[in-house]
């Protein structure tokens, strides 16, 4: 697809850009939430218990890191199934994966906590870096455990809630369960005494809290679009899980291979750095977790418009995604870098860390910080590859960039240059995953036979794609792009007569667009040739609109020359859905769509 072309009208990527930045703000919300909450939490510890205990819910990170890994392999894995279930028309099939995905959460979290609980002694002193923290860690997991199930349905529900349009209510219950948590927090450990037992406590009665909160809102809500289907055999339920196991297992993958690394780098840490060098890298964990409320905010918004636009086959429109989104994580992660080389030392006495030690770790966390470029791009890049369904690839930067890189090499460093060496081992990590990528794809491109040309590893929109195009909705355009579209199918070798079908078809539904709504909307129109009929694939964020529900107004002498009457008469088919809040639209005119050998049209 050329801009000759289009001599009025472009491709562009403002209604899906709308869309990621309409998830954005909401997920950045709730992630921000969600991540403050832990960073909060761990500074209310420190401050009220001592920086002992501080370390010791440090230590316990690779434990909820682990249930977080498991709540990721299932909600990405849920939504990308039923986003790209959507993406096809297939409303039943979407149902379905979300019924499974519920019972799957349950029952995972259930295991996870019953599996803790039968090992929790074992558990603790394996977490434990020093012998004098296994103790307090043992306080802490006790309680700790038993919110798995909770904890792991509630990410399932907020990524499910955001997906189907209401990523406010996602917000809202993240923030109330970190609300929740917090002030528990100052009344368990504080008021009542608690230790370590009350942050615990505090912890499971915010997750209480949030699922509460969404299930009573979202359960009775008219705009939702998936329901429970309840009839799921044994054998369905098990294919199902295994389907979405598949699609979310880069991401936690990723997830879970971070609790081995910290588990890992807390030893070599330990180490090579001391007590001391404990509590500094727990200190630039917090920093990093502060860091990962916007790049999970990022990706979790990414997730559902990318399995859509994968889905509906739009592969112009990923790209153009992907590149805007690469460059937003960048700037956010720059910014987060400044900030800790010019303010190391106020950074480490945020964890109240003595002026001493403070000023001791001002260089680690300058060169902690720098291996978060590599880690905000691995993540962003395994979403993606969950969503495009390349789930090797996605496991391979997840491996290298979470063991197999990133462990040999913070060893072999801290032999040489100590706890230094640590943080040099986290950034030849990420440019290790950078190269392991690069490699693979030309690898898989070569394999290709031309299907695939680059990193993004998705097949480009080749001869079917005849018209691919974005605009604002006006009345003033319905003519105009009608005239653009005829002139482009056309100088395709497309018969008049079909090309002044899809012309007058987008211009009678151009025109409805702009009366039904009182802005102009955001318009994509794709025009597809497949064989003897011509597929028009339609997106706006307007208000729903089904056209095959559409009945013109009554007593209309006029009614046969309605917009939406001729777009019927026109049409072999029309399929509707409403998802992630849009209208998708397709269009079916059926003709030959090839001049005839004599050029007669």
């Amino acid at each position: 697809m050329t801009n000759e072309m289009l001599p009025n009208y472009i491709k562009t990527g403002t209604l899906v850009n709308k869309k990621f930045h309409e998830f954005l703000v909401p997920t950045l919300l709730m992630s921000m939430s969600a991540q403050l909450g832990v960073v909060l939490d761990g500074i209310l510890v420190g401050r009220m218990i001592g920086p002992d205990a501080m370390a010791s819910v440090g230590a316990c990170m690779p434990v909820t890191q682990a249930a977080s890994a498991l709540a990721v392999l299932i909600s990405v894995g849920a939504v990308r199934q039923i986003t790209v279930a959507s993406g096809l028309g297939n409303r039943d099939e979407a149902n379905r994966i979300f019924s499974t995905s519920l019972m799957l959460s349950l029952a995972a979290g259930g295991a996870l906590s019953l599996l803790f609980f039968l090992f929790s002694q074992e558990l603790a002193r394996f977490i434990s870096p020093t012998p004098d923290l296994t103790a307090s860690c043992t306080a802490y997991l006790g309680i700790l455990i038993w919110r798995f199930p909770i904890s792991i349905s509630l990410v399932l529900m907020c990524d499910i809630v955001r997906s189907d349009g209401m990523a406010k209510l996602s917000s809202k219950a993240v923030m109330v369960q970190q609300s929740v948590n917090l002030l528990m927090d100052l009344l368990l450990m504080g008021a009542l005494g608690l230790g370590l037992h009350g942050a615990a406590m505090a912890t499971v009665l915010g997750d209480i809290a949030g699922i509460g909160l969404i299930w009573g809102i979202y359960y009775p809500a008219k705009e939702r679009t998936l329901r429970f289907f309840r009839r799921i055999g044994s054998s369905e339920f098990g294919t199902k899980s295994l389907a979405l196991i598949h699609a979310g297992l880069p991401a936690a993958l990723g997830m879970g291979l971070v609790a081995v690394k910290v588990w890992f780098l807390y030893r070599i840490v330990a180490w090579a750095g001391g007590t001391a060098g404990v509590t500094i890298y727990a200190a630039c964990m917090y920093y990093l977790i502060f860091l990962s409320m916007f790049s999970n905010g990022i990706n979790q918004s990414l997730l559902p418009v990318l399995s859509v636009l994968y889905g509906e086959k739009d592969y112009r429109s990923v790209r153009m995604l992907m590149r805007y989104v690469c460059r937003f994580t960048m700037y956010i992660v720059g910014i987060s870098v400044i900030i800790a080389f010019l303010f190391p030392q106020e950074l480490l006495r945020i964890c109240k860390l003595p002026a001493d030690l403070a000023a001791q770790g001002a260089n680690d966390v300058r060169l902690f910080s720098l291996s978060f470029f590599g880690e905000a791009w691995s993540f962003l890049m395994i979403y993606y590859y969950s969503a495009v369904g390349q789930n090797t690839v996605g496991k391979l930067l997840s491996m290298t960039t979470g063991f197999f890189a990133v462990l040999p090499a913070a060893w072999i460093f801290s032999t040489l240059w100590g706890r230094t060496g640590v943080w040099l081992g986290l950034i030849f990590a990420g440019i290790a995953g950078a190269a392991v990528v690069m490699i693979y794809s030309r690898y898989l491109c070569a394999r290709s036979e031309g299907k695939l040309s680059d990193f993004y590893l998705i097949e480009t929109n080749g001869s079917e794609l005849l018209y691919d195009v974005s605009l604002k909705a006006k009345k003033e355009d319905a003519v105009s792009l009608s005239k653009d579209t005829i002139a482009a199918l056309e100088r395709q070798d497309l018969t008049r007569g079909i090309a002044m079908k899809a012309g007058i078809a987008l211009e009678e539904i151009t025109a409805h667009l702009a009366s039904l709504n009182e802005k102009a909307v955001d318009f994509d129109v794709r025009i597809l040739n497949q064989e003897e009929n011509i597929l028009l694939a339609l997106r706006d964020n307007g208000k729903a609109f089904n056209p095959m529900e559409y009945q013109p107004p009554e007593n209309d002498p006029y009614w046969k020359a309605d917009g939406i009457v001729v777009l019927k008469a026109l049409a072999e088919d029309i399929h509707y859905d409403r998802v992630l809040a849009l209208n998708q639209t397709v269009v079916t005119i059926r003709g030959t769509a090839i001049k005839d050998p004599g050029g007669m049209r």
